[in-house]
């Protein structure tokens, strides 16, 4: 097949390493730019009109990839053997290292992305590709399936640009992920390039910038087509983003229980983000920027090894996370997180874990910071807190910033959490579930007040009451605290105006030691309420 060896850049409409715009079959071709000098005629690239720009096609309805097909599109055998890419495209919107906008009917398979830089000067931008709309980029369908792969399986997307750049909407692996399904689509995305760096002003993932799900009756790729232009229409009406815009954009979404997006650990195994960073004022997260609240959304056996920094925060006022509640109205959020920045209402986070070299850092002032998410509504169960946080920082959480949801069978193992005021190994607040955790080493360092290895502040405000349970007295053996406060220092929770419960006939111990100068308790440093089973 054929092989770019030079950069695309996009002056004009669909511009691509083999082809602008493809709506037939590319076979067996491939991009191999070498020179890493070439990312300087990248740079001095500005104001770009082009839209459509890819390493292999710039817009795709057809088929890329290396299997061999019949002219009914189906595979006549196994897949094809892995292309290695290495591509420098520039555009303006629906920019990719493979494919810039991926079409509803469009397959492309058995490409990786080795190396090359993206950069788009407007949005979606993906280091494979800038704007999906098919299942098949994602998952093997009837149509698509292999004698290697049958209809049903897991697609795996390898990525390992050095660098992917744009507004709004960019990705390590997908800008934007626009895909009408009437099923659950389970894939396995894997990133790896230790020196690449995902830049946006907002809606920045190491795998995908932003995830929305659309129901599959219609005509789907004008659906998908309306629902793009509305949100480029949203982001050209906000230079500066003071709200989360692309969750006002209207859509025929999908929200029923037997749909939604599942991204997991390649054969039950792990999978790993990791990149130099993820840089964006809000909706930054070392996975996933933001998806639609909803859609149902499972991220599984998924670490992150990116540090992730956000610049910038929404307010309270404007944001209405804790509509009801007095203290919150000064609040700001950045929603940033190791692994995605707001665990919506429809997100379940499952086994999954942010190593310490991935570092939450938040610079514009946001109220709360947390390793795996800022702010939890949905669940978070089975997931590994991790060391976060600084002397300066009120309300860090080894888990996340507040939780409103559900976290259950969570683990901290030898992390340090350190703040100011309201410090907590799982969570800094809890307004909502936190089940059976299990502490081994939990250090949790404040200088200021509240501060617990479960949580720092455990509360109630409208309709939201705080509950730590503990199931038995197993759940806190070998498990080892040290919590060293100020004010309201306590083993497990700093101040507790909720619940705190123990089921079992034997009484929950805990082990270590918590020191302060004020109020300073084995397992509540201040409490208000009644406890038992301890």
């Amino acid at each position: 097949g054929l092989i770019n060896k030079g950069i695309i850049v996009a002056a004009g409409n669909y511009a691509g390493g083999i082809t602008g715009f493809n709506a037939g079959w590319i076979f067996g071709c491939n991009s191999d730019v070498a020179n890493s000098a070439e990312d300087d005629s990248l740079s001095e690239v500005t104001n770009l009109g082009g839209d459509y720009a890819g390493g292999i096609a710039g817009y795709n309805n057809g088929i890329i990839g290396n299997t061999k097909r019949g002219a009914d599109g189906k595979a006549t055998g196994a897949s094809g053997d892995a292309l290695s890419a290495i591509c420098y495209i520039a555009g303006r919107n629906y920019v990719g290292g493979i494919v810039g906008y991926n079409d509803v009917d469009a397959l492309v398979e058995d490409y990786e992305l080795a190396g090359g830089y993206v950069n788009a000067s407007g949005n979606f931008a993906g280091g494979y590709a800038g704007l999906n709309a098919s299942v098949c980029l994602l998952q093997y369908t009837y149509d698509t399936a292999t004698d290697t792969y049958g209809a049903g399986s897991a697609r795996k997307l390898v990525s390992k640009p050095n660098a992917v750049e744009g507004a709004y909407f960019v990705g390590g692996i997908i800008g934007g992920n626009l895909v009408c399904t009437d099923s659950i689509i389970q894939t396995v995305f894997q990133t790896d390039n230790f020196l690449g760096n995902i830049e946006a002003k907002a809606y920045a993932g190491g795998f995908i910038g932003y995830n929305a799900l659309l129901t599959a009756k219609g005509n789907q790729k004008a659906k998908v087509a309306a629902y793009q232009e509305g949100l480029n229409i949203k982001a050209d009406e906000n230079a500066e983003i003071t709200y989360n815009f692309a969750e006002e954009v209207p859509g025929d979404f999908a929200f029923y229980t037997n749909t939604g997006l599942k991204i997991s650990g390649y054969e039950e195994g792990v999978t790993s983000s990791k990149f130099g960073g993820v840089r964006a004022e809000v909706f930054a997260g070392g996975v996933l920027g933001y998806s639609k609240d909803l859609n149902n959304l499972t991220i599984q056996n998924v670490e992150n090894l990116t540090p992730v920094t956000a610049s910038g925060v929404i307010r309270e006022s404007v944001a209405g996370e804790q509509t009801g509640r007095d203290e919150a109205a000064e609040f700001a959020y950045a929603y940033a997180g190791g692994i995605i920045g707001i665990v919506g209402n429809n997100t379940t986070l499952e086994s999954c874990s942010n190593r310490d070299v991935g570092d939450v850092t938040t610079t514009g002032g946001a109220t709360y910071t947390g390793a795996l998410c800022e702010i939890n509504r949905g669940i978070i169960e089975k997931c590994k807190a991790s060391s976060i946080g600084d002397s300066s920082k009120d309300q860090v959480g080894g888990g996340c910033g507040i939780n409103l949801g559900i976290i259950m069978d969570c683990e901290i193992n030898s992390s340090t959490i350190t703040g100011r005021d309201n410090v907590g190994g799982i969570a800094a607040e809890n307004f909502g579930l936190i089940h059976n955790s299990k502490l081994r080493t939990a250090r949790i360092l404040s200088s200021g007040k509240n501060a617990g290895a479960v949580t720092g502040f455990n509360g109630k405000f409208g309709g939201h009451e705080g509950r730590v349970a503990l199931t038995d007295a197993e759940t806190l053996d070998s498990n080892v605290v040290y919590v060293t406060g100020n004010i309201n220092a306590g083993g497990l929770i700093g101040k507790n105006e909720g619940r705190l419960t123990a089921s079992g006939y034997a009484k929950v111990t805990i082990s270590g030691f918590v020191s302060g100068t004020q109020n300073v308790g084995g397992i509540i440093g201040e409490n208000s309420q009644s406890i038992s089973s301890f």
